[in-house]
């Protein structure tokens, strides 16, 4: 079973330089009108208080996120990305929009997917790994700062990446105009070995990697590892997905799906508690192996001292790669 890395956003806050969610917002012209505490609102909703009360029109959206785009090419480039480097994995998933993790690879010409204009189903780029010297490809899932329109941000956007989920997961996905044939649906690309028609009936010049297609085949194909990544409930394209995987098992396709999705917990021992370990409990219903740590020196500082778990975690992850 191929091997995925799917890490969040947890590992660029390890760089104190780089902005929480909400100072990005602070940083947007027009925050000043916000007159609500905008930290008690889910981070989508951050966003689509921020938009409606402060942007007149659709048109100027694009404005907006270009804006956001201009500060996250700011972000510093955390140095534990060279240990998610150094392990034996090729497919790389994110929902991050910065390129702070490929500021260091080199990419391979010719070898990507930047088609869609909005949505990013199937956006990745391919790189050349500069510790193992292997092919990786880097699924941006959330969309680019290249492109700010692709940029995932609030519940608009959100629900129509769900549509788009849909739709590949039953089998009514196109990629293309020029696509002869729709993507088969999951269960029956699981149930023939992950078979798929020409990638030129698909309207395809070439593909990701192997049988995938798309990010959320990881989900499905491919033995995948969280890290660095709240899963907070906001984040509904990834419930989705955790949530048709398992009702694909729950309809007698245990034999179909066989791949094991792991979950490494970053929060402080002392943090995990209540909605935290609810979160916890229900990932594992979701079939999810949920990897703790025993990090106790948390504190420098009276804060907590995240890059030690992140470190500990890293060391259980490559572990788990060598487990199998």
């Amino acid at each position: 079973m191929e091997k995925a890395i799917l890490f969040g956003n947890g590992f660029n806050r390890l760089e104190k330089e780089n902005p929480s969610w909400s100072k990005l917002l602070k940083n947007i012209p027009g925050s000043n009108d916000i007159d609500v505490d905008i930290n008690l609102l889910p981070p989508t909703f951050q966003y689509e208080y921020f938009y409606i009360k402060n942007h007149p029109d659709e048109s100027t959206e694009f404005e907006l996120k270009k804006g956001l785009a201009k500060e996250l090419e700011n972000i510093k480039r955390c140095d534990l990305y060279d240990s998610l480097l150094d392990l034996d994995v090729n497919i790389f998933v994110t929902p991050n929009y910065d390129r702070s993790f490929s500021k260091n690879l080199n990419p391979k010409e010719n070898e990507a997917d930047q088609s869609e204009t909005v949505y990013s189903l199937h956006r990745w780029n391919k790189y050349q790994n500069p510790i193992s010297n292997k092919e990786i490809v880097v699924f941006q899932y959330h969309g680019t700062v290249q492109y700010p329109k692709t940029i995932v941000l609030g519940y608009d956007h959100y629900c129509g990446t769900l549509g788009k989920l849909d739709k590949y997961m039953k089998g009514e996905y196109s990629f293309n105009n020029e696509a002869k044939q729709k993507i088969p649906r999951m269960a029956k690309r699981l149930t023939d070995g992950f078979q798929m028609p020409a990638i030129e009936s698909l309207g395809l010049k070439n593909i990701a990697h192997r049988d995938l297609y798309s990010w959320a085949d990881t989900f499905f194909m491919t033995d995948l590892h969280i890290i660095g990544f709240g899963m907070d409930f906001s984040e509904a394209d990834i419930w989705w997905l955790l949530d048709r995987r398992i009702r694909l098992k729950k309809q007698g396709s245990d034999a179909i799906v066989k791949n094991k999705i792991y979950y490494y917990v970053t929060d402080p021992i002392t943090s995990i508690n209540g909605k935290i370990m609810q979160k916890l409990h229900l990932l594992r219903a979701y079939d999810v192996v949920v990897v703790t740590h025993n990090n106790l020196n948390e504190l420098i500082n009276g804060k907590p001292d995240y890059k030690s778990i992140y470190l500990e975690q890293i060391k259980n992850l490559r572990q788990n790669i060598l487990k199998g």
